[in-house]
């Protein structure tokens, strides 16, 4: 008897550890596959597109690299085969760079996330069969983006050599039409100029694509979000806001100007936002909740990546609960910390014109076969409301205004009723160091094009940047 439970309490100590080692081994297991899920649904693609990332290469011997197409397929990026190896060709240098990106010395842009689709050739097996036994190469998939060509070409002769971007988008879907940034690198000669595009003396900021990754003070675009946020925690008084400018305002003992210091005399919100009013705005952001405020920022993109296809910079709104009065007041009318991108200024317009639902912006619309059939459409992301309908639409006769009777009528165009905002934002401690800005939206009540503009070191927003936006609707309404 005392033999056998010593054998008993052998083989459960035994027994013990087997299924100690099998939990574990479970465990180990259940991990891997939740591992792998989670690689599936939200790492693969990223991880396929970067640079490092050599699968595709191997292809190379089978597949001639895809091309890249605008909107109205007209070729901007394609492989020509030689002798030598293949040549990566941008037939328009400078024009269509901030989009393609490069695909020597690494890859960027699109040549870097669409890299796995332009790799991949999608004709029929027969025709693979066929070309293995020639030993020839099959041809890769096309990428077809959301640009328009002479919208593209357009933009780039308003800017016209001016350090700064533009950036134009259909407000209802987020299809980007057209990103330009001055100065640009020419795409076929990254590798013969590369030492002297990375030369850490060069200070033109050549190879970086403003629209996306420029960083800047709004100035007085931003006072859109503050009257946003104004709207949100007052939704039944904000019509009925009062000021009276009397030209400066103090806050924390330092006195602040309002435009040329003679003052606008009484404002509700639509003519304080016409009149780009600071002290008004430096009123109604004295009385904002700061955490609604950070929250509102974080609905309208700033700290997140905007858009997946292309490297982009990361918009901040910095004001904390416990800055000073100041630093809110600044805030308020765009100065302060608070910095942004193009793209994110653009994408608070649109938000505006799509009736307070804001939008994913993207660049990749499908991918199809050297057969020009479809094998893939990219598809984006139900838009989020962030202000009501009614607020959108009293943002927009206020933009109206601002083009009608306000600070801004160089925007307007003969061709319909446009909506903007002017920003002149000041980046050092002169007054003589502004930065322009001009965003804009039209037509004004059936929007179907937003655009943004800023011209670093450019002047100001109303003389210097908002005659391009006009410009701009133009063309594109009536080409």
């Amino acid at each position: 008897m005392k033999n056998y439970t010593k054998r008993e309490e052998s083989r459960f100590q035994e027994n013990k550890q087997i299924y100690v080692i099998g939990a574990l081994l479970s465990l180990m297991l259940v991990s891997l596959i939740a591992g792998l899920l989670v690689f599936e649904f939200t790492g693969r693609q990223e991880t396929l597109a970067r640079p490092e990332n050599n699968r595709y290469e191997a292809n190379d011997s089978r597949v001639v690299r895809g091309e890249i197409e605008t909107s109205d397929r007209v070729v901007i990026a394609d492989t020509r085969v030689t002798e030598d190896g293949d040549v990566r060709e941008y037939p328009f240098g400078v024009l269509f760079s901030p989009v393609t990106g490069y695909s020597s010395m690494g890859r960027t842009g699109l040549e870097s996330s669409m890299n796995r689709y332009l790799m991949t050739s999608s004709v029929s097996l027969g025709q693979q069969v066929k070309n293995d036994l020639l030993d020839q190469r099959n041809p890769g998939d096309h990428l077809i983006t959301t640009i328009d060509s002479d919208l593209q070409h357009h933009c780039w002769e308003v800017l016209a050599g001016r350090t700064g971007s533009v950036t134009v988008m259909e407000p209802s879907s987020g299809r980007i039409l057209a990103m330009v940034t001055s100065p640009a690198f020419d795409a076929n000669t990254v590798k013969e100029n590369w030492e002297t595009l990375t030369d850490p003396g060069n200070d033109t900021g050549i190879l970086l694509n403003r629209c996306t990754q420029g960083l800047y003070p709004p100035g007085s675009t931003f006072k859109l979000v503050t009257a946003m946020e104004f709207m949100r925690e007052n939704p039944e008084t904000y019509p009925y806001y009062r000021y009276t400018c009397s030209g400066h305002y103090t806050v924390d003992g330092q006195e602040i100007l309002c435009g040329d210091g003679n003052g606008h005399g009484e404002v509700d919100l639509r003519k304080a936002i016409a009149l780009s009013c600071n002290a008004a705005f430096i009123d109604i952001g004295l009385k904002l909740d700061i955490p609604l405020w950070q929250s509102l920022t974080r609905e309208l993109g700033f700290g997140g990546k905007l858009i997946q296809e292309i490297p982009s910079s990361l918009s901040s709104f910095s004001l904390a609960e416990d800055s000073k009065g100041f630093e809110t007041a600044q805030t308020a009318f765009g100065q302060g910390k608070t910095m942004e991108t193009p793209l994110q200024n653009l994408l608070i317009t649109a938000m505006i014109a799509n009736g307070g639902v804001r939008v994913q912006p993207y660049l990749a619309d499908q991918i199809v076969s050297d057969h020009n059939e479809t094998v893939f459409r990219f598809t984006q992301d139900a838009g989020k409301r962030v202000i009501t309908k009614e607020q959108a639409d009293y943002l927009t006769d206020a933009m109206i205004a601002v083009v009608n009777e306000g600070t801004s009528p160089q925007a307007a165009s003969p061709a319909c009723q446009v909506a903007g905002k002017s920003g002149t934002a000041q980046y050092a401690s002169s007054f003589e160091n502004m930065h322009a800005w001009f965003t804009a939206f039209a037509p004004a009540k059936e929007p179907v094009i937003a655009v943004t503009v800023m011209l670093e070191k450019g002047g100001y927003g109303s003389a210097d940047a908002a005659p391009l936006a006009g410009d701009i609707i133009t063309y594109y309404l009536t080409r």
